[in-house]
């Protein structure tokens, strides 16, 4: 038998609070918990699955989507899906994980960009060489860019 948890040591343990778990669940983000009551429990598919919808939140998924995904998919694909997330920040660690990578030719040169999506349909363009040199400040300008346009929504 898998690992049990009470809801409050699922909040612990995924870092979203009782309420926000009490909220997932009434829209249908998360499964029931086993049982009923004070003897209620949660597993590690429960746990899996909040640690997928924080991710995909941080992509800015829409919680109606989040729900469309998280409903199709077995707990195996969940895990598989996870271990892409982690693969993603191995292989391009300080990258964001909206950030895809272009190459834009004109006649004479092809120049490589990495595009961030930020907000609402808005990404922003680096050119990949001043990226990599300037890591820190790209990465406040993401920032900034988000919290500006997701203040104003």
């Amino acid at each position: 038998m898998g690992q049990e948890y009470k809801i409050g040591e699922l909040a612990e343990k995924s870092g979203v609070s009782r309420r926000t778990i009490h909220y997932y669940l009434s829209r249908g983000l998360l499964p029931s918990p086993k049982g009923v009551g004070p003897q209620s429990f949660y597993t590690e598919e429960h746990l899996l699955r909040l640690d997928l919808l924080k991710k995909l939140q941080e992509k800015y998924w829409p919680l109606d989507k989040i729900r469309e995904r998280l409903n199709t998919l077995t707990p195996e694909e969940v895990k598989k899906e996870l271990q892409e997330f982690e693969k993603h920040a191995k292989e391009k660690p300080g990258v964001p994980a909206l950030a895809s990578e272009l190459k834009i030719s004109d006649a004479e040169n092809i120049t490589e960009y990495l595009k961030i999506d930020i907000a609402l349909g808005i990404s922003l363009l680096f050119p990949k060489e001043l990226y990599e040199k300037h890591v820190d400040t790209a990465l406040h300008i993401v920032k900034y860019a988000r919290n500006l346009l997701l203040a104003r929504r």
